[in-house]
């Protein structure tokens, strides 16, 4: 089953399409518990690096079979990360599972040292339901790094366009963000007056 299993991976590894994606997400809580072991530094054997892909690829590859891991079994990739202290990478999959366990997660992560983890936690947020999840983003905008919360106040916006558009403005004026990071604020402030989405890439 193993073989099975890790033959689907390489390929998924490989390829990163949709069907290599739906094919690792139909192994199963079988395939996750092989992607999660080999993840976390298991104690099973690990696969050969694919011919010709370098190692920021093969991270990216990874991350992208810890999602399918993710949907594939939701509630073995929660109990993973709930026991060890972990990254961006597992962090940002959070924001995409349907799960008051998820939320919870991100909201511990959104009090975290690292401010590269905080910032990712509380954009994560914004795909959680409001009710749980604003208390913390909210939170969050008392940050001390601007650029996380720049991060909330877009997850925020998400629920309530006006007092985005406030903390942004007074964000702008009391934080004296970076040149890059407040030409961003001025873009996505735009966007929320003309009644728009913030653009995905923005934040």
């Amino acid at each position: 089953m193993t073989d099975q299993i890790d033959d689907v991976l390489t390929v998924f590894l490989q390829k990163q399409d949709r069907r290599s994606w739906a094919a690792l997400v139909a192994t199963g809580p079988a395939g996750a518990g092989r992607v999660l072991e080999l993840w976390f530094g298991g104690s099973g054997d690990p696969l050969p690096k694919p011919a010709g892909m370098h190692d920021r690829e093969l991270v990216d590859a990874w991350a992208g079979a810890l999602g399918a891991a993710a949907a594939a079994d939701p509630q073995a990739f929660l109990a993973a990360v709930a026991e060890r202290e972990v990254g961006t990478t597992e962090v940002a999959i959070l924001g995409g599972l349907d799960d008051a366990r998820a939320t919870g997660l991100l909201c511990e992560h959104a009090r975290h040292q690292d401010w590269l983890v905080r910032r990712t936690a509380v954009a994560a947020l914004g795909r959680h339901p409001e009710g749980s999840a604003r208390p913390c983003v909210e939170r969050a905008i008392g940050d001390p790094e601007a650029v996380v919360r720049a991060a909330a106040i877009r997850s925020l916006s998400r629920w309530d366009r006006g007092q985005a558009i406030a903390r942004f403005e007074e964000l702008l004026t009391s934080a004296a963000p970076a040149p890059l990071l407040r030409a961003e604020i001025r873009t996505a402030l735009r966007a929320l007056r003309a009644g728009r989405a913030i653009p995905d890439h923005l934040l």
